[in-house]
């Protein structure tokens, strides 16, 4: 799993968690794990940087 900080203005909103083997977002939440009112384009921007994602994790594997 990767765990991301998603930030607004420099303060950190919700933590993203992303399924490396599925590719996918497993959860977004803020505090007292409650989804904010940025949630829907947080999630948004990670999914359509998902390549990306992959492709780092392709070449931390081919180093390992």
């Amino acid at each position: 799993y990767l765990h991301l900080s998603a930030r607004v203005d420099g303060e950190p909103v919700e933590t993203v968690e992303v399924d490396l083997t599925k590719m996918e977002v497993t959860q977004a939440r803020g505090l007292q794990n409650s989804p904010t009112e940025h949630h829907d384009d947080i999630v948004e921007a990670v999914r359509e940087n998902m390549g990306k994602i992959a492709k780092r994790e392709q070449q931390r594997q081919v180093a390992a």
